[in-house]
């Protein structure tokens, strides 16, 4: 069982149950904390909707993911091997990356697609890690790695001139990957769970980036 969200499999294949539950730091909602501090009423039917949208616009724009549909309120995918590994790319100086590089760095400073990577491992707070580390720890190949930031950074373009016509800024995104019979693809979810944006400078939660972008389905 996840923190947002609820994994099944049914005939080799995934359903993704998304929950009303929200993540933060200290109490305070934040799409790139890691504990539970609440829930959304109706959030979680937010996020597949959400998700959905952006996993088809990603797909008709060559991105391959594991997203096959929706079907009775979840997420159908392919059951894909994840790696232990998150993909985050920032285009402003914001959250962990400020806290770190503050004495560097202004808040919200543009950042020229940065790419980060940082492990899954919630007990240890998702550390990040070197990309010579990943290919030490044979966690994933050279070619593997070098596919995941180039599909991070594509998939990343694409989301964010989605927003964009929507008058949203994205702030960061984060990404996860997974092998499905030897190809490299998107996972996971693409969701106001993974993503900090704001519009007029004011960061929108779930439900109002669902609003923003899809409204009722």
């Amino acid at each position: 069982m996840g923190k947002t969200k609820e994994l099944f499999e049914q005939r080799g294949l995934l359903n993704i149950v998304f929950k009303d539950s929200v993540t933060g730091e200290n109490g305070i909602m934040d799409s790139g904390g890691n504990q539970v501090v609440g829930e959304i009423k109706n959030k979680g039917s937010a996020s597949l909707a959400v998700s959905s949208f952006f996993f088809r616009e990603l797909q008709s724009n060559g991105i391959p993911t594991h997203f096959l549909g929706k079907n009775n309120g979840s997420m159908i995918a392919l059951k894909a091997n994840p790696f232990p590994l998150e993909f985050i790319c920032r285009l402003y100086a914001c959250g962990s990356f400020l806290k770190r590089y503050g004495g560097l760095v202004k808040e919200m400073e543009q950042l020229p697609y940065l790419v980060e990577i940082s492990i899954k491992d919630d007990k240890r707070k998702d550390p990040f890690i070197s990309e010579d580390t990943i290919l030490a720890l044979g966690l994933m190949s050279r070619k593997e790695l070098s596919r995941a930031k180039y599909l991070t950074l594509e998939a990343t373009e694409i989301v964010e001139k989605v927003l964009k016509e929507k008058k949203i800024k994205l702030i960061d995104i984060k990404l996860e990957f997974g092998k499905v019979d030897g190809d490299l693809i998107l996972i996971d979810e693409v969701s106001g769970d993974t993503m900090r944006v704001e519009r007029n400078g004011t960061f929108l939660n779930q439900m109002e980036l669902y609003k923003a972008l899809v409204g009722k389905e």
